[in-house]
């Protein structure tokens, strides 16, 4: 039972290739237990094994998900500050735009404002000082009125 004195359970924490190595030398050792007769040996073996691999695979399915989980936050974060990033793009375009509306509501009243008056001064002048132009109806019936009230 020479591998199974050196195996510790301390020894799990090993890198990689150290339980891949102590899994080869634990079946090497199972082997050789039963073709020499000693089957509780080789039986003990043949459970360390078995508990190494499952821990070996357990090992791996946490270092796996703990990547998983670190790149996914990762993502998320970078997610985060582009979206972040987008609104505050998004948030100053949208003052640029609501001052330039504002500013542009301001200049067309401004103008809107002038134009009005510069209509306005002109009908007064050049409505105002003109004398009617009376039609020759009008004077007609004007020229009959007098004479008719003369008499």
């Amino acid at each position: 039972m020479e591998a199974d004195d050196s195996y510790d359970g301390g020894g799990l924490e090993r890198e990689g290739h150290s339980i891949e190595d102590l899994l080869v030398a634990l079946e090497k050792h199972r082997l050789e237990c039963e073709q020499t007769g000693k089957y509780e040996e080789a039986e003990l073996a043949r459970m360390r094994l078995e508990q190494l691999r499952q821990h070996e695979e357990r090992s791996r399915r946490d270092a796996l998900l703990e990547q998983q989980l670190a790149e996914r936050m990762g993502v998320e974060e970078a997610h985060m500050l582009g979206l972040q990033e987008f609104n505050n793009i998004w948030d100053q375009k949208q003052q640029d735009f609501e001052s330039h509306a504002n500013s542009l509501q301001t200049t067309l009243a401004t103008r809107h404002k002038q134009e009005h008056q510069a209509q306005l001064d002109k009908l007064r002048r050049e409505v105002e000082p003109r004398t009617p132009r009376w039609s020759r109806d009008l004077l007609n019936l004007r020229k009959i009125q007098e004479t008719l009230a003369k008499m």
